[in-house]
């Protein structure tokens, strides 16, 4: 769900509790639906500015269906894997980790 994921984050980003999760939880959880409502693909959407620089019209808007592993029709086999290649060279063991399971073992 999105609200535990915002929260996820806030805990990673502050793992102590002292600041991120105290602000998003005040006046009734009132920034944490600000955030939810910000961020959502809707919003998202309508305000692409947001988001990304300016993009050429012939490329594919930045924010598109939000659906997960969209990128498997976007790239081929052999891309995805260079793609691997490039993260795992440039991304530390803890980032790695971060990135999921996928990562873990290298």
């Amino acid at each position: 769900a999105p609200k535990d994921a915002i929260l996820k984050v806030a805990q990673f980003l502050d793992p102590n509790g002292l600041h991120y999760l105290k602000e998003l939880e005040a006046d009734d959880g009132a920034i944490l639906d600000q955030v939810l409502h910000h961020s959502s693909l809707r919003q998202m959407k309508s305000h692409p500015q947001r988001w990304s620089s300016p993009r050429p019209e012939r490329h594919a808007p930045f924010v598109r269906k939000g659906s997960v592993g969209e990128w498997q029709e976007l790239l081929q086999p052999h891309q995805a894997e260079r793609l691997d290649r490039r993260v795992q060279e440039i991304c530390s063991g803890e980032e790695l980790l971060f990135l999921g399971e996928k990562y873990q073992s290298s």
